[in-house]
């Protein structure tokens, strides 16, 4: 078995360019190409390939899921290459390493095998042809589409062109016009063999390696717009055995052999999996996770971005959840279908005693969302931090989420990120703070709390002793603000970093933590930047770095100091 070579890109436009198909493996092998000024042979050879499993040769290994279209060439019209050209070209361009592409007709002996070599490579090749397909550090590119009618009828209709395939007869290479050869139209889908590429091609720990590159490119199309989701999750052997009973097989008698595969292959990677990350899944794809969740035994993270999903299939994948070892979560929907997930999620934390870092940003979950987590939270006591960045829970939100950090005491890093969260949000979550003694970072920049709730805040650290981290960049709290910060930090020792940047703190703001800092030994980075505090702000705080023996770093730009603050 061998791979077409680095430059493999290069390579294959110069296929189109001469309107050849690719060739037969027995024939690649005196194939070569020019790059670099140098003839270079067209296969990759076997100590290349070892020297890539050594690590001392880079190589992207690209391997090709496609149909055969007719039993003397997968690809007579050569629909397939150009598909491959565009898409490794991409890959050519971005990166330096070698592109290295196995494609079956091309990699592997093909009929009729002359000698023991070429049926022994062969024999060993199907044997461990899944490794091509499941290896993590390869990529799949599924071609799903056939020649289109047209210009397969047109290249049927058209004798003088012709394909240069292997005769039995004669035993030779021959030139021969479409309609002598053996047409197989069955549908890339319904056949047996790359269904089960596509199986293998999904127990990868990423599947953004399993790629399907012939989509349509209309972005009006209807097609392209529920296409665009086609991301695959791994099917449970169940589930694979009643699909290959309605697959095409050109001998039947494979069946039994790709479901025996197909099942110990699924056991094996599975079973392995410690961190899967999935994206661009569609509603029956969330369903299908849902199924092949309890299987992933040792799983300690699960990344799913980018998905689309209705209430059944959330509901479905959160109660599978709930039995999951996974430590780690992270949830990123589209549009309504993060929250869907988030509120089923929700139910799944009242009972999951395994997660402990929950990234659910960008799910737009709303006030509804935060209270349905608010009300886990009063009951989990294993989740650690929770990034709900971006989710427009607003005050209501804020208040629930609040009232359950009155009695939850393993949350220690709450990221509450552009939410909108006002006044009456930071009151609650201060309230909260007065009691609550496991929150170490809480970040709520870019919301409206403003001076009235940074009071309120600066009131709870006076006595609050677990807030390492505060970030509240971008909420304009004014002199005010800082004042009461100042005031604060005067008595408290834990909070190490805060952020303030963006806030209008003004010379008064500056002057007032100049006499917190001569007295409070505990902050050591201040990010003060973009505050107008002029240089009358910046003498203030150099006069307190006098004295303080805390602060590491202090951030002061665009400030308007001038020469005089400088100095």
């Amino acid at each position: 078995m061998s791979d077409m070579r680095h430059d493999a890109p290069m390579y294959l436009s110069d296929l189109v360019l001469s309107k050849r198909p690719l060739p037969r493996r027995q024939e690649a092998e005196t194939e070569t190409f020019t790059c670099g000024g140098e003839r270079q042979s067209a296969l990759v050879t076997h100590e290349e390939v070892q020297n890539w499993a050594n690590g001392t040769q880079e190589a992207i290994i690209c391997s090709i899921s496609h149909a055969w279209e007719t039993r003397e060439h997968p690809d007579p019209c050569r629909h397939q290459l150009q598909q491959i050209v565009n898409h490794t070209g991409l890959y050519g361009a971005a990166f330096e390493a070698d592109i290295w592409i196995f494609y079956d007709y091309s990699s592997l002996f093909q009929y009729e095998r002359t000698n023991s070599h070429e049926e022994k490579s062969f024999r060993k090749a199907m044997n461990n042809m899944h490794l091509m397909y499941a290896h993590e550090c390869t990529l799949t590119f599924r071609i799903e589409t056939l020649t289109p009618e047209h210009v397969w009828n047109t290249m049927l209709a058209d004798e003088e062109v012709v394909v240069r395939v292997y005769d039995a007869g004669s035993k030779t290479l021959k030139e021969k016009p479409l309609k002598l050869l053996e047409a197989n139209r069955t549908p890339y889908l319904q056949r047996g063999w790359c269904m089960a590429e596509i199986e293998w091609s999904s127990l990868r720990g990423v599947n953004a390696q399993h790629q399907h590159i012939d989509r349509p490119k209309d972005p009006k199309s209807e097609t392209q717009k529920s296409d665009h989701l086609n991301g695959r999750v791994p099917m449970i052997p169940e589930k694979f055995r009643q699909q290959m009973e309605q697959a095409k097989f050109t001998h039947r008698s494979d069946a039994e052999a790709v479901i025996y595969l197909q099942q110990k292959i699924f056991r094996e990677k599975v079973i392995e999996c410690q961190h899967l990350v999935l994206e661009g899944l569609p509603a029956q794809e969330i369903l299908a996770l849902a199924h092949a969740l309890p299987h992933y035994e040792n799983l300690k993270s699960l990344t799913v971005r980018r998905f689309q999903c209705g209430e059944e299939e959330a509901t479905s994948l959160g109660k599978a959840l709930a039995s999951s070892q996974a430590e780690t979560l992270e949830i990123r929907g589209i549009g309504e279908s993060g929250r869907f997930m988030v509120k089923a999620l929700a139910e799944t934390l009242k009972t999951n005693s395994s997660v402990r870092d929950m990234n659910l940003a960008h799910n737009k979950i709303g006030p509804e969302g935060a209270q349905a987590l608010a009300g886990a939270l009063k009951i989990n006591s294993s989740v650690r931090d929770m990034n709900l960045a971006r989710n427009d829970i607003d005050d209501t939100g804020a208040q629930a989420l609040a009232e359950a950090l009155k009695t939850n005491s393993s949350v220690r890093d709450m990221n509450l990120l552009f939410n909108d969260i006002g006044p009456e949000g930071a009151q609650a979550l201060a309230e909260a703070l007065n009691t609550n003694s496991s929150v170490r970072d809480m970040n709520l920049e870019h919301n409206k709390i403003g001076s009235e709730g940074t009071q309120a805040l600066a009131e709870a650290l006076k006595t609050n002793s677990s807030v390492r981290d505060i970030n509240l960049r971008f909420n304009d709290i004014g002199p005010e603000g800082a004042q009461a910060l100042a005031e604060a930090l005067n008595t408290n020792s834990s909070v190490r970093d805060m952020n303030l940047a963006f806030n209008r703190i003004c010379p008064e703001g500056a002057q007032a933590l100049e006499e917190a800092l001569k007295i409070n030994s505990s902050v050591r980075d201040m990010n003060l930047e973009h505050n107008m505090i002029g240089s009358e702000g910046a003498q203030a705080l150099a006069e307190a770095l006098k004295i303080n023996s805390s602060v590491r770093d202090m951030n002061l730009e665009h400030n308007m100091i001038g020469s005089e603050g400088a100095q």
